[in-house]
């Protein structure tokens, strides 16, 4: 399947509106890569990645410190970094995501681009060559050419029980 088969397709494979949080196939699922992103629709529900602009607020963006990804097997605990708007370009390509030298371009720039578009930011210590790093990439509510986008470092791996 296609990147965009789960901007209207759910989990199961059903076309639905809301389709689903999926992260592209450049991605490995276990979030080994240096940079995993994922994607959701911004629901005026709230669902899905809908109150993701809530770190637009300040005073949110200081109060949550922290995403929470649960997999079957395994919790991924980050620490949140930047919230900002950007532009719709396709981050992992604009960036080169893929290779170290455009992850490292990315977070050498991301203070920079967070507070230029009215963002936040939170300085964080990085060791660019071993830290694992997660975004999440909405649309935004009001303006189709651009995304809200959170990146966070990864603080902490724990293995699920099966009683979680």
């Amino acid at each position: 399947r296609d990147d965009s088969y789960y901007l209207s397709h759910d989990v199961d494979g059903a076309e639905t509106y809301y389709g689903a949080i999926f992260t592209e196939l450049v991605n490995t699922k276990t979030f080994e890569d240096p940079i995993t992103i994922i994607y959701g629709h911004a629901m005026t529900d709230g669902t899905m990645f809908g109150s993701l602009q809530d770190f637009s607020d300040p005073s949110f963006f200081h109060e949550h410190k922290t995403i929470s990804v649960e997999t079957v097997d395994t919790q991924y605990e980050y620490e949140i970094m930047a919230a900002h708007l950007y532009t719709d370009d396709h981050l992992f390509s604009t960036f080169e995501l893929g290779n170290q030298a455009g992850v490292h371009h990315y977070l050498a720039t991301l203070q920079e681009r967070a507070l230029a578009s009215g963002g936040a930011y939170r300085s964080l210590p990085v060791e660019k060559d071993k830290d694992r790093f997660l975004i999440l990439s909405t649309c935004d509510a009001v303006n189709n050419d651009q995304r809200y986008v959170v990146t966070a470092r990864l603080k902490d791996v724990k293995e699920r029980s099966k009683d979680d």
